[in-house]
């Protein structure tokens, strides 16, 4: 770790995970998938040590590095990561929280790659209840939700 990060002050400690983060996904969206993976768990590490496990950084570091590795075919760890972050942001954030939302989506999105259908629905159904629920059936989050859930219903009638 970098000694500067560990003695500046938490707003420029959020300053620099801010960045590394967007350098993450710059490298990510470049196709430059094992650059992202080193620099986005370097920031899990260095937000865990420093932030703390249950801090929103931190989260946000595993949701990211659990995304890019789905997108890797590393399918077994970035659904378990997804899960870890899910219980945390259950657990902090609560279910009504967008954020969660976002992490249902997420794995649910992982279970669907790996024609994990039944569970991914589940999810899906979930959120899309908390969404109707909170900003109403013609929201368009709601409206995405739903249409997720009939690619998962699509994709689970084409495997058969």
């Amino acid at each position: 770790m970098h000694p500067l990060i560990s003695v500046t002050s938490p707003e420029r400690q959020f300053y620099i995970f801010e960045r590394m983060n967007e350098q993450a996904i710059h490298l990510t969206r470049r196709g430059e998938y094992k650059d992202a993976e080193i620099l986005t768990r370097r920031l899990l590490r260095l937000s865990e040590r420093l932030l703390g496990r249950t801090h929103r950084v931190t989260l946000t570091s595993m949701n990211n590095l659990a995304t890019l590795l789905s997108r890797q075919g590393m399918y077994e760890e970035g659904e378990a990561l997804h899960r870890s972050e899910l219980q945390l942001s259950l657990e902090i954030l609560g279910e009504g929280h967008f954020e969660t939302w976002t992490s249902f989506t997420n794995l649910a999105i992982i279970l669907m790659d790996q024609a994990k259908y039944q569970e991914a629905k589940v999810l899906v159904t979930r959120v899309l209840r908390l969404k109707s629920t909170a900003l109403g059936e013609d929201d368009p989050s709601t409206i995405l939700s739903s249409q997720l859930l009939e690619r998962i219903i699509a994709s689970e009638a084409q495997s058969k």
